[in-house]
């Protein structure tokens, strides 16, 4: 595995699919779309011929090194907007506190995915781990 491979390794959990806590469940093609599109997230920000995604895991190592912020976990909450064609039409995150970085995070999961389903409420709303893996971790999304 590579440096910047070690990064977004576990880097997508599910958080809801636009749902508040005091509402029904979430329907399971609403999760199995969450998690195909988490997957997708996740693959492009592994993508190591993708320039935006490298600068984003060097911008990552570098604050790793930063005494500052070292053991600070950064859990990005996205929410995202999907078209019924599948075009990401909005993202929404909590600055990274380095514009480059945000721009390159919003433009990595700014692709298309797979079409929504039609009832899916939205945003979809799921975490982002900018923190390094373990050697151990399996990589998957939840």
């Amino acid at each position: 595995m590579s440096p910047r491979s070690r990064w977004f390794g576990a880097a997508l959990a599910l958080l809801g699919a636009g749902q508040a806590m005091a509402a029904p469940p979430v329907p399971q093609h609403w999760l199995d779309y969450a998690g195909a599109a988490g997957a997708q997230f996740q693959a492009r920000l592994r993508d190591g011929a993708n320039e935006r995604a490298q600068r984003l895991h060097a911008w990552l190592e570098q604050r790793e090194t930063n005494d500052r912020l070292m053991g600070v976990s950064a859990l990005v909450v996205v929410q995202v907007w999907i078209a019924p064609d599948g075009a990401v039409r909005r993202l929404e995150f909590a600055s990274l506190g380095q514009p480059q970085a945000d721009e390159d995070l919003r433009a990595v999961l700014s692709a298309r995915l797979p079409a929504p389903p039609t009832d899916m409420r939205q945003p979809l709303v799921l975490g982002v781990s900018l923190d390094p893996v373990r050697p151990d971790a399996t990589g998957d999304t939840l």
